[in-house]
């Protein structure tokens, strides 16, 4: 089959630059007809700006690798970061076609679908072994420096009710909302703290950091995958949401 594009009919137009009954060019018409056709070439319908929310630590752990290879399919990535208040914000007005959370999302309001389940860990540096032993007491943690995400506590404080049945009555040492920063605090051996599962993985491999967790045993959090029903039918959002869902184990 012959393309439209090399038809003689279409480039005679093209160079001729015709004029219509009122004498404008109809160049622009066919710059059009062009564009329009050429987005329903095979593989062309891909591509164009997708705007992402999410927790900067996620993005840094997991998913700004999984979205690379979409830039050489024609995509522009706009990550947005910030706490579950702004990336909700940004979910509902528009301003983010797909987001990450922690929380359950309101099902009146948005499509969602599991993205993964982490596991909280209590960790800290060799150096700090003899100290905490393979089965520390909460009066032993708490004499201890504390690093955390901020002074509620959230990861500290489901592993804390694991391991004593308990709310966590201590206060942190260190309060940071970046989990890259606090990990790397501990892995100095400035004190100890809990983190999920994939931001400490390589480091408990390579004997940087230590866990007393045992796996079967580690209080786990959803993340999910959430999206505006009102554009969920857009066709470029639909791509990205499954491609993301397909790279993570379900």
């Amino acid at each position: 089959k012959t393309c439209i594009f090399s038809h003689p009919v279409y480039l005679f137009l093209r160079e001729f630059s015709l004029q219509d009954s009122r004498g404008g060019s109809v160049s622009p018409f066919i710059d059009g007809l062009e564009e329009k056709l050429s987005s329903f070439r095979s593989g062309s319908v891909r591509g164009g700006t997708i705007n992402l929310a999410g927790p900067p630590d996620f993005i840094h752990s997991r998913l700004g690798t999984v979205m690379a290879p979409l830039m050489k399919e024609g995509y522009r990535l706009r990550f947005h970061t910030g706490n579950k208040q702004r990336i909700y914000s940004l979910l509902h007005d528009g301003s983010a076609d797909l987001a990450v959370t922690a929380s359950m999302p309101d099902d009146r309001l948005y499509g969602y679908a599991h993205l993964l389940t982490e596991r909280m860990l209590l960790v800290h540096a060799p150096a700090m072994s003899e100290i905490i032993g393979s089965e520390p007491g909460a009066e032993t943690l708490a004499s201890l420096p504390l690093i955390a995400y901020d002074e509620e506590l959230p990861l500290i404080r489901a592993l804390w009710a694991s391991m004593f049945q308990r709310a966590p009555e201590m206060q942190a040492t260190f309060t940071i909302p970046d989990l890259r920063i606090i990990r790397d605090l501990v892995c100095d051996g400035h004190g100890w703290t809990v983190l999920p599962d994939y931001h400490c993985d390589n480091d408990l491999k390579s004997g940087r950091l230590i866990s007393v967790t045992p796996a079967d045993l580690a209080p786990t959090n959803h993340l999910y995958l959430v999206w505006n029903k009102r554009t969920a039918n857009n066709s470029r959002t639909a791509y990205v949401r499954d491609y993301i869902l397909k790279t993570f184990p379900r």
